[in-house]
């Protein structure tokens, strides 16, 4: 049973390692893509047809690449932005429509806007505008206590209170959870590719790896105990030292080719399988790793102090039972007086 354990201990040190390069793998991919940004952009337009079905697919979608590009909204790199805030998107879109703010919109496409405002109960979006921007300092003034987005929330309630609005805040929330689900989708499906890389580069093969535990008893003992360190650490997955990646490699279980070459050389097809089930592994994650390995120390910790203690309750029980020592036999003797005496 101790040996089971131990091997998916190893086993779970090694997943958690390696998983630490595909996670650095997956953030960059997804990164280089802008996936967070393109997710909300299908977001926000779905959102605008919904309030406004007249826009279409074609000019939702124009207005929502401005609302992501402004440079209140887009990421460092000027490109799609990643966060909006309920408020954020009802005062841009207002601003689009007067085109005072640094980004503009084609003639049509602001006409149409501003005939959807009109049609949803924003007449004049430029003194709307203004009306809340009057607002929101009158009560910074009057409650300087309020948070930025309470203050703005307000203003944009009081001023410019309407059937657009009203239907902004009632689907705003349902819209960023169906943005969630899109982008963690997306992101499970790069995280696989991710660790299909890493396994073949590495040419990961999760048998050989647990064959290999299940024989040698020495370096099954030495993942234990690396287990016990990352366990012990105040370091969170996402930051094991690097000591542990150098111990894989010392012990011949992560190997990294140093060229094509160097890779073909030590491909061998029958490791197929094992590179695919650590694909399937690896795409899994570090926290999912980071827990199995706790919990699987946990288990042997308790199964040890249950095998200490039937232990020491057989030893007591054969005790009992008469396999101890036998008591010390007693003689009874007649002394030269006529007196008894106990003897040895």
């Amino acid at each position: 049973m101790f040996q089971t354990i131990d091997v998916l201990i190893g086993l779970s040190v090694v997943m958690l390692v390696v998983s630490m390069g595909v996670t650095v793998l997956t953030q960059a991919v997804t990164s280089a893509l802008n996936s967070r940004g393109k997710a909300l952009l299908k977001g926000v337009s779905g959102l605008l047809e919904q309030v406004h079905p007249g826009f279409g697919k074609e000019v939702a979608d124009q207005i929502a690449r401005a609302l992501l590009t402004h440079p209140l909204i887009h990421d460092a790199n000027g490109r799609l932005g990643t966060v909006i805030q309920r408020e954020e998107l009802t005062g841009l879109l207002m601003e689009l429509a007067t085109e005072d703010g640094p980004r503009k919109l084609e003639d049509g496409v602001r006409q149409k806007l501003i005939e959807a405002l009109k049609q949803n109960g924003i007449d004049n979006p430029s003194e709307t505008l203004k009306s809340v921007r009057d607002l929101g300092l009158q009560l910074e003034k009057s409650h300087p206590e309020f948070g930025n987005h309470v203050r703005h929330s307000m203003a944009i309630i009081e001023e410019a209170g309407s059937e657009f609005v009203a239907k902004i805040n009632a689907w705003f929330d349902q819209t960023i959870d169906r943005v969630s689900e899109r982008f963690t989708y997306h992101a499970h499906r790069v995280t696989f590719a991710c660790a299909a890389a890493m396994a073949l580069f590495l040419q990961l093969d999760t048998v050989a790896v647990v064959n290999r535990l299940s024989v040698d008893d020495e370096l099954r003992g030495s993942m234990v105990e690396q287990a016990k360190q990352i366990t012990a650490s105040e370091n969170q997955p996402a930051q094991l030292d690097k000591k542990y990646s150098e111990f894989l490699s010392q012990n011949g279980i992560v190997w990294s080719p140093k060229s094509f070459e160097d890779w073909k050389g030590h491909w061998d097809w029958a490791h197929l399988p094992g590179i695919f089930v650590s694909a399937l592994l690896l795409s899994l994650g570090g926290p999912f790793w980071y827990g199995a390995m706790k919990n699987l120390l946990q288990m042997r910790s308790a199964l040890a102090q249950k095998d200490d203690s039937q232990r020491l309750e057989r030893q007591t029980t054969q005790q009992a039972a008469g396999g101890g020592p036998a008591p010390p036999q007693v003689t009874v003797a007649l002394g030269e007086k006529g007196d008894l005496n106990a003897v040895g």
